[in-house]
């Protein structure tokens, strides 16, 4: 059967049975979704909906789950990405632009959290590996460059900066973001550098990553290669 050109009825109030009402400094955003895909994709959500049964049931009221702690851009592009599984969705992964035309690792290192946050296995899998794939392009160009070099690159400065990001948060010792990040920074030959140095004695779990990748000899390759 074909599906191409059907509606997917992302955002439509029309046809949901559910809002889910975002809250941040800005203030608040409605997106309107439906409970069986929610549930069907989101074990947080399954959950969440599950709880929310009874109350509704009592109040007749719309049902309506209040969230927080995300940002909006990035919660909507997992909406879309959940109501276009059937589909090649990888290009809401990046914003690319004639300068930059990789997908844009702070976005995925954003939608992999947020897959994890409810639950969204297969999404979170997928950003994982679109996320190795774009690191790997994006510092192959840099991996024979000299160390005095290495600070003008915009892109380590940008791994750099989502190590800090990562690692400042709740990581456990078997994060597949962690391990992700630390076969990054070995396919770039990047051990060497003071970064590396910093981020090793600032963060112990991320010297952790490290070791375990280096161990098993899971250095980064493109599928590509």
């Amino acid at each position: 059967m074909d599906f191409e050109g059907k509606p997917t009825y992302f955002n439509d109030p029309r046809f949901s049975d559910i809002t889910l009402r975002l809250h941040d400094k800005h203030g608040q955003m409605d997106f309107h979704a439906h409970k069986i895909i929610l549930c069907r994709e989101s074990t947080w959500f399954e959950a969440k909906i599950s709880e929310k049964r009874v109350s509704k049931e009592a109040n007749k009221s719309a049902t309506i789950i209040d969230l927080y702690g995300d940002t909006p851009a990035i919660f909507e592009t997992i909406l879309r990405c959940i109501y276009h599984l059937g589909q090649d969705y990888t290009h809401y992964f990046c914003c690319p632009t004639d300068k930059n035309p990789y997908p844009n690792l702070v976005r995925l290192v954003a939608i992999i959290e947020t897959a994890e946050k409810y639950g969204m296995a297969p999404l979170h899998s997928q950003a994982l590996h679109a996320s190795e794939t774009a690191a790997g392009v994006l510092l192959r160009p840099i991996k024979d460059a000299k160390e005095e070099d290495w600070e003008s690159r915009n892109t380590v400065h940008t791994l750099w900066s989502l190590i800090h990001y990562v690692y400042k948060g709740k990581i456990e010792k078997d994060s597949e973001l962690g391990m992700m990040l630390a076969r990054v920074v070995l396919h770039a030959d990047l051990t060497g550098t003071a970064q590396f140095e910093e981020c090793g004695c600032a963060f112990p779990i991320f010297a952790v990553h490290v070791l375990v990748q280096a161990a098993r000899g899971k250095l980064f390759q493109s599928p590509h290669e």
